[in-house]
C-alpha cells in the first residue's frame, strides 16, 4: 500500500503555520499550482538543507481511520462538509468545526461570515491571523427505524396519507412541523441538513 502524507506548510520567516492538509488541499487552497510541488519541494528542502525563502514544508504519514463498530440504535447520515481551522499570529490553532458549528458557539454571525473570513483570510478583530479549510465527511446520528414510536408525541400531527411511513418521511414531516413554527415565530427556516445536524428539534429555540 503507497503511503500518504499529510504535509505542514510553516511561515519560512515567522515559523507560524499557515496550512496543513495532503498535496492535493494545499492545491486546492492556492498555495501550489500543482499538487506535485508540494512533494518535490517537500524532497528538495530536505536534501539541500538549506534554509527555504518562503515555506517550510514538513510531513507526518497519514494514518488510516479506524472502523467505526456500527450502532444498531442509531441511523447515520453521511455529510461532506468544509471543516474550518483558524490561527492566531504565532499559528496556533485558536477555533476548529464546520461552519454551522462556528456559528452556534457565537463565533460569527452566519455561515456566508464564514466563507467570507476564509477568502480574506484573516479576521484581526477576532484574532484570526490564517485559516485553512478542507472537505471531510461527517456522519449525523438519526434515530433507528421504530425508536420514535418508542416515545409517542401526543401533541404532534400524525402523518396522513401514508400507511407505514418510513424513517425518512417521518423525518420530512417532522421538518415541516419545524419550519411552520419557525415561520410561526418570525424565525429562520431550516434545511434538512442543518436540522438534523441540531439533533432534529421540534420547534425553534
Amino acid at each position: 500500500m503507497t503511503k500518504q502524507y499529510i504535509y505542514s506548510l510553516y511561515d519560512a520567516k515567522t515559523g507560524a503555520l499557515r496550512a496543513k492538509g495532503t498535496p492535493q488541499e494545499l492545491m486546492e487552497q492556492g498555495y501550489y499550482n500543482r499538487a506535485e510541488s508540494v512533494c518535490t519541494g517537500y524532497a528538495h528542502q530536505k536534501k539541500k538543507k538549506a534554509k527555504p525563502k518562503k515555506w517550510r514544508l514538513e510531513r507526518e504519514e497519514k494514518q488510516p481511520k479506524p472502523k467505526a463498530e456500527p450502532d444498531h440504535r442509531t441511523g447515520t447520515q453521511m455529510r461532506e462538509v468544509w471543516l474550518y481551522s483558524m490561527f492566531d499570529a504565532d499559528g496556533n490553532l485558536l477555533h476548529e468545526g464546520a461552519a454551522a458549528e462556528l456559528v452556534e458557539k457565537g463565533l460569527f454571525k452566519n455561515t456566508q461570515t464564514v466563507t467570507n473570513v476564509f477568502y480574506a483570510g484573516h479576521c484581526r478583530p477576532q484574532g484570526i491571523y490564517s485559516l485553512t479549510r478542507k472537505r471531510i465527511r461527517r456522519g449525523v446520528l438519526c434515530n433507528a427505524p421504530g425508536a420514535r414510536s418508542s416515545v409517542p408525541k401526543k401533541s404532534r400531527p400524525p402523518i396522513t396519507g401514508i400507511e407505514k411511513p418510513d424513517e425518512l418521511q417521518r423525518d420530512v414531516h417532522e421538518l415541516c412541523l419545524y419550519n411552520a413554527a419557525a415561520r410561526k415565530a418570525g424565525k429562520k427556516e431550516l434545511s434538512y441538513g442543518y436540522w438534523a445536524a441540531e439533533g432534529k428539534p421540534e420547534a425553534p429555540a
